[in-house]
């Protein structure tokens, strides 16, 4: 565990040894987390999720579906990024749902997760998470909502896409017009 006394060191070698433990015994890596309190330090239960997120399914689901209560939004982006990369059995649905998360990185990585999954019939909700995240002050979202929108169904994309081309924001008007680039060079 990582306290306020600790130097930023200290916890960076603890996580570095749990992530080798992870590879070279996920079995006893399992055990050994499973019977440490979430630590203090939101980062922590960031990079904790992230090892977790290298494991198989079996292993990491049911420890990352429980870290999705972490009070601390700042958390749940890892968690979800680890449930695309394990496969999750419930992510699409527990991505799809976070897409209308009030935290706007959390909803880009809802769309990211998505997007690695290659998760079928989510156009719709894509194309509502843009419309969300007009009212940001971040455009990390929408543009994460674009590029998954873009590379799971291209066709419903390309107006979209085409739209964001006039966004208050410079950064998702040029990245827009990245996408549409790509989608009809």
């Amino acid at each position: 565990r990582c306290s306020r006394d600790w130097s930023s060191d200290v916890c960076s070698s603890d996580l570095a040894a749990l992530a080798a433990l992870a590879r070279t015994d996920a079995d006893t890596f399992i055990s050994a987390i499973s019977g440490l309190a979430p630590d203090e330090h939101w980062s922590v239960r960031a990079s904790l999720a992230t090892t977790l997120g290298t494991l198989s399914r079996d292993r990491a689901q049911a420890p990352l579906t429980a870290m999705l209560s972490d009070g601390d939004q700042r958390v749940i982006p890892a968690v979800l990024d680890a449930l695309a990369n394990i496969g999750a059995t419930n992510a699409v649905d527990v991505l799809t749902a976070r897409l209308k998360a009030e935290d706007p990185v959390v909803r880009a990585a809802a769309a990211r997760g998505l997007a690695t999954l290659k998760a079928p019939n989510v156009a719709g909700a894509l194309a509502d998470a843009v419309k969300t995240a007009q009212a940001d002050g971040l455009y990390i979202a929408r543009a994460a909502a674009l590029d998954a929108l873009a590379a799971l169904d291209p066709a419903t994309a390309k107006p979209i896409v085409t739209a964001a081309l006039g966004d208050k924001d410079w950064a998702v008007r040029l990245h827009a017009a990245d996408v549409l680039n790509k989608l009809d060079p």
